[in-house]
């Protein structure tokens, strides 16, 4: 039943995500998507579902990356050993720290935010803020903002030193 549970919130977190970044799920995964929902309200009692779906409304960023790969395997880019420039620091995973300022664009690149939207709120340059952006990839090992976000909301379930 929890698992049950735990995809009808899910479902529900979804559609503010898609708003966020624009984007509309295929037709045929709609469709199924719809089917499990459909399955969901039949077998489980109304006031159950009222409340997962609430549960999953309230679900934002960083916090809704981390539920939805609770109990899934995350592969972790960058475990191997690399040095930070200068410094020659690493954490407990073979990584550079991240600095204060660098976390924090982390973070609010998972809340889903944009360079520019960052950038104003912490009062910086965009370009600072994209400069921030690469070292903290180059620091954890990724390509995207995607996988950022995935890191952030990995070391929310779990936290480990150096995000």
């Amino acid at each position: 039943m929890a698992r049950t549970a735990r995809r009808t919130s899910a479902h529900a977190a979804a559609p503010a995500m898609r708003r966020r970044i624009d984007t509309e799920p295929e037709a045929h995964w709609w469709g199924q998507v719809e089917a499990v929902v459909a399955q969901v309200r039949e077998r489980v009692r109304p006031s159950g579902v009222s409340a997962a779906m609430a549960a999953g409304r309230r679900l934002r960023g960083a916090r809704l990356v981390a539920y939805a790969l609770r109990g899934t395997q995350v592969r972790t880019v960058g475990q191997e050993s690399v040095q930070a420039a200068g410094s020659g620091r690493v954490d407990a995973v073979g990584q550079p720290p991240l600095t204060g300022r660098e976390s924090a664009v982390a973070e609010l690149v998972a809340e889903g935010m944009t360079n520019q939207q960052i950038a104003s709120h912490l009062g910086l340059a965009k370009s600072t803020v994209a400069g921030h952006l690469d070292r903290v990839r180059d620091k954890l090992g990724v390509r995207s903002r995607t996988q950022v976000a995935v890191r952030v909301a990995k070391r929310i379930a779990d936290p480990e030193p150096g995000l």
